[in-house]
């Protein structure tokens, strides 16, 4: 586990004065291909992770038409530090 130093606060199990880091969140997106995060973000855990994707599903679909979606999907999927897939958002589209 990685560890930061924080005078003056304790956690349980966290020895006096450190804290462990916030987790990063890498959210990789398939628009008619995968696109991998590579970089990731620092958030304060799997709800602001989930509300992330979210966010950028609604971006996305901004710029596409819902019948003119990559092969009729959009899908972000959040994955932990370990590459464990935590969360997905993903949008289809058919014609009736």
């Amino acid at each position: 586990m990685i560890f930061m130093m924080n005078l003056g606060h304790k956690e349980r199990g966290v020895p006096s004065g450190v804290l462990p880091l916030m987790p990063r969140y890498y959210f990789n997106i398939d628009a008619g291909r995968l696109i991998e995060d590579d970089i990731g973000e620092t958030l304060s855990g799997p709800s602001e992770a989930q509300s992330g994707a979210i966010n950028i599903m609604s971006e996305m679909m901004k710029d596409y038409p819902p019948n003119q979606l990559p092969q009729g999907r959009l899908c972000v999927t959040v994955v932990d530090e370990d590459r464990r897939q935590i969360f997905a958002v993903e949008t289809t589209t058919r014609l009736l």
